[in-house]
């Protein structure tokens, strides 16, 4: 026997045909829209990522404008501590202020710092205070004095300096060293 011819066959393969094109193309829409979605997903994280990028370019910046402002300030604050040494090494240089070595420096000294430049006993006592600032400002130790004559009754200055254990004074104006007192105990 042979076989019925279907009369509906074509039909029948046009609609599996067609649910298939549908199926197909349902299933190519959702994957357009699917991969849309992705492309949207993506591109707004591309987005984000780039204002990222310019926001931490832009911290980046400020941070090397920091750093740079930084580095003046170490620099300056470097070129201050290294004066600040020198004038802690000249300090220490005079400071304690010391006696004179020997009577001869003393002399040479005193005669090199004379004051002659006053006219009345203030001037004078400012004129010994001007020899001690010197002495000071060279390491030396100098005392501006003012002494009471108990036999004439008046007052005169004079400046004062040790060499060992003796003292020695003179007078602001002439600066000629003269024995004071000998064989003072120094501790």
């Amino acid at each position: 026997m042979s076989p019925k011819k279907n009369p509906n066959m074509p039909v029948t393969i046009l609609s599996v045909f067609l649910a298939v094109a549908v199926i197909a193309a349902g299933f190519l829409g959702y994957k357009y829209i699917d991969d849309s979605n992705t492309i949207n997903t993506q591109q707004e994280t591309i987005s984000g990522l780039n204002a990222d990028k310019s926001s931490l370019q832009s911290d980046l910046s400020a941070a090397q404008s920091t750093i740079q402002d930084v580095n003046g300030q170490l620099s300056s604050t470097q070129s201050q501590l290294a004066t600040a040494e020198e004038d802690l090494a000249a300090i220490q240089a005079k400071y304690p202020l010391r006696n004179f070595e020997s009577l001869n420096k003393l002399q040479l000294w005193a005669s090199s710092h004379k004051q002659t430049d006053y006219n009345y006993a203030d001037d004078q006592y400012a004129t010994a205070l001007a020899i001690q600032q010197a002495a000071m400002e060279d390491g030396y130790l100098v005392s501006a004095c003012i002494s009471w004559g108990h036999a004439t009754g008046y007052s005169y200055v004079i400046c004062e300096a040790m060499v060992g254990t003796t003292v020695y004074y003179w007078f602001p104006q002439d600066g000629i060293v003269k024995i004071y007192m000998a064989d003072i105990p120094v501790d």
